[in-house]
């Protein structure tokens, strides 16, 4: 484990959960988050990665702020280590995700990223929803606090995840950002973006610094809707009724009728709306998964390929911001890809 603050604490408690050995423990801090937790792991401490062999360690974990990972991630793979999970955003940049990826796939390393809903089973069942309802055409995304680098790369890969195709174009306008709480050297503007994909599809995504309310999501297919406010909380699923369903998409005023969805699949109660899972819990469970989906040899299910893709629109969204106009994905200039963006 490499980064021992709050969400190396989670990661180490997931790994404890999951009856791993932990081996080492690397933060300069003089009282990281995670010890302070488990005093008992205080002899596991380690300078640096250099000081565990490689063929000792089956996972390598770096759950430090972003400035870190792309230096943390290259050393681990020189050094030997084949498995290895970087906390979201993958790094600070785009040309810096995608050297990652290169000397990855050159020594053959297992990179996993950890965004989380990438694992969850919620929205898994959101998309086997279109068997039924139709495409999703629209997502939407609504988050006070600002921070699109640190939390909107979640929704960002979330979008991503639920339209399932290649994004295209960006368009978004940042918002002032408040002083970081992570330290000064890092600044992380919210931001009110718009992303279109290949497939007609948009997302919506609005992370203010300007708000303090948790707005939350839409998510529309052709032929119904779901929302929630809180997302561990209950989630409203509108459909058409099954003698409207054939009816035409223009048909406007077409009903919708509400209809019991679980975002778990193992609720007892077809009418319990609540999480197996919430809060914490559910974070611990992503980092648990991002572990077993770094141990596995299955096709990635948060690989760093789709960590580039969300980088790569997160930098569009900056350059749109700057020229005021929307911007390409696929021709976005090097300048931008290059950028190091001070995300925490």
């Amino acid at each position: 484990m490499v980064g021992l603050g709050l969400m190396g604490a989670r990661h180490v408690t997931a790994a404890l959960r999951r009856r791993c050995t932990i081996v080492g423990l690397v933060d300069p801090s003089a009282k990281p988050h995670a010890i302070q937790l488990n005093p008992d792991l205080a002899s596991l401490r380690c300078d640096s990665l250099a000081e565990l062999p490689s063929d000792n360690v089956d996972l390598v974990v770096i759950a430090t702020t972003a400035d870190l990972h792309h230096r943390l991630a290259i050393e681990a793979i020189g050094l030997g280590f084949r498995r290895i999970v970087i906390e979201k955003p993958v790094s600070q940049s785009v040309d810096e995700a995608i050297d990652i990826k290169l000397r990855s796939e050159d020594k053959g390393v297992r990179v996993i990223v950890n965004h989380g809903r990438r694992y969850c089973d919620a929205y898994a069942r959101v998309r086997h929803l279109k068997e039924e309802m139709g495409d999703i055409k629209t997502v939407t995304l609504r988050f006070g606090g600002g921070a699109l680098g640190c939390v909107g790369t979640h929704w960002i890969d979330l979008a991503n995840t639920l339209i399932d195709a290649r994004a295209t174009h960006v368009f978004a306008t940042e918002t002032q950002p408040a002083d970081n709480p992570r330290g000064m050297r890092f600044n992380d503007p919210g931001a009110s973006l718009m992303i279109v994909y290949e497939n007609g599809a948009s997302a919506f995504i609005d992370t203010r610094d300007d708000v303090g309310f948790m707005g939350g999501a839409a998510i529309s297919f052709s032929k119904g809707e779901l929302t929630w406010t809180e997302e561990f909380g209950p989630w409203t699923l509108r459909r058409r009724r099954g003698a409207d369903l054939e009816r035409p998409l223009a048909r406007y005023g077409t009903p919708l009728f509400a209809s019991p969805f679980s975002p778990s699949a193992t609720a007892l109660d077809p009418n319990d709306i609540l999480w197996r899972h919430n809060g914490e819990q559910a974070v611990l469970g992503y980092a648990q998964s991002a572990m077993d989906d770094a141990l596995g040899d299955h096709p990635p299910i948060s690989g760093i390929d789709a960590a580039i893709q969300t980088m790569r629109i997160y930098a569009a969204a900056r350059a749109s911001h700057v020229s005021c106009n929307s911007v390409c994905i696929d021709t976005i200039d090097p300048a931008s890809l290059a950028a190091r963006f001070s995300i925490p």
